[in-house]
């Protein structure tokens, strides 16, 4: 009958139903001031034995008078289920009888006879206790204390969230399996109460457009977690626009943010403090490891050496045993082929889609194919080429 209350409230809302039902409230009437069910302030009365007795002698007393369900519970403000089953437990086979009886004076059969109440009455009573159910849980707030109520919730529901490049996926140090482990202990030593682990194998942190990161997201704006844990805080961005984008996010829903390896929790003034001076360490880390990248492309490249994505019609390199060429490729003429073949469909004024199909292609490679000059892409690869007898003869 409603949420589970502790002793302590309980027996104030019993002080208050007791003191107003002396007053002479029927029990909905004391439902609403107390903001509880009806049917949860009338329980809370039988627990009272000298008032049970005399509550019980009243609603047989109507009873005997033939009145139906109904009837006695609007009088007393609770449900006609509540009268029946009390009228049953007291005495089964004297309400049988009085039920046989009221059948054989109006003539009406089961349910007609015992509550008096058309389908329609009892459809409007449902509507109207869940549209008030809203208003009545905030006036429980003002018999129950809030910090027995949080008691009342247990522990903070907590989800962790685990990534990985691909290029950190072979280092053992940081993988997946080694993440949960000690985010598992980490909630665990901190009581919590871990519902979810998402995971994020194989995507880079340079933007929050990753399956994962958008279901925890999710979750924080339909307030299903109270506590995000990550290993560390470059798991989630090194960016600083998407860090201001994620913790705006976590605050407005009252979120918590915890680090396992970096101590961070921003449930505190110094552990948002920390988070933002992070935040910059990690992004001039990323900044950091673009020049270095940058600055190798550019090294490999002055040697002759290809670096990045392979334009379409080339392939890696490999020598006689198999083993493959750093920085060098060779051409595929039955792939370079399809750029002159593609281009004259579309010159045809065929489209792109059936260029596609007859090629075998998808759409997004077709369009490049027509845009893209291979006389001139020919030359822009030829400093990173190894010649084959097939090449030379074509």
């Amino acid at each position: 009958m409603g949420m589970k209350y502790p002793k302590e409230a309980r027996r104030k809302f019993k002080k208050e139903v007791l003191r107003l039902r002396a007053q002479g409230s029927n029990f909905k009437e004391i439902g609403a001031e107390l903001g509880i069910a009806a049917g949860f302030a009338f329980l809370l009365s039988l627990e009272d034995k000298e008032f049970k007795g005399d509550l019980v002698k009243m609603i047989r007393e109507e009873r005997e008078k033939f009145k139906s369900y109904s009837d006695i519970a609007r009088d007393l403000g609770i449900g006609p289920t509540t009268v029946r089953a009390v009228l049953l437990r007291a005495d089964e086979e004297k309400e049988q009888e009085i039920q046989r009886t009221i059948m054989a004076r109006t003539g009406k059969r089961g349910a007609d006879a015992r509550w008096g109440r058309d389908e329609e009455t009892r459809r409007k009573h449902v509507l109207k206790m869940r549209a008030t159910r809203q208003e009545t849980m905030k006036k429980r707030q003002k018999i129950i204390e809030p910090e027995k109520l949080e008691k009342e919730k247990g522990p903070l529901r907590a989800v962790a969230y685990l990534r990985v490049s691909t290029e950190e996926q072979a280092r053992k140090g940081i993988s997946l399996d080694f993440q949960k482990e000690l985010v598992k202990s980490w909630a665990n030593a901190k009581e919590l109460k871990l519902i979810k682990v998402i995971k994020d194998p194989g995507f880079s942190g340079k933007n929050l457009k990753r399956p994962g990161l958008q279901e925890l997201m999710n979750m924080c704006k339909e307030n299903e977690v109270d506590t995000v844990i990550i290993y560390k805080l470059d798991r989630i961005s090194r960016r600083i626009k998407d860090m201001v984008e994620l913790v705006e996010l976590l605050e407005k829903h009252k979120v918590d943010l915890s680090s396992v390896t970096e101590s961070l929790d921003t449930s505190t003034a110094m552990g948002r403090m920390f988070f933002w001076m992070m935040t910059v360490v990690g992004a001039l880390e990323r900044e950091r490891i673009g020049e270095r990248i940058s600055d190798a492309r550019s090294f490999r490249t002055e040697k002759g050496e290809w670096t990045g994505r392979r334009p379409h019609g080339f392939d890696l390199a490999f020598d006689a045993d198999g083993n493959r060429i750093k920085g060098k490729l060779v051409e595929n003429p039955k792939k370079l082929r399809q750029y002159k073949i593609a281009r004259e469909m579309a010159e045809k004024g065929i489209g792109i889609r059936p260029v596609a199909a007859k090629l075998g292609i998808k759409y997004g490679l077709c369009v490049r194919l027509v845009k893209t000059d291979v006389k001139k892409l020919r030359k822009r690869m030829r400093p990173f080429l190894i010649a084959t007898e097939e090449n030379k003869n074509t």
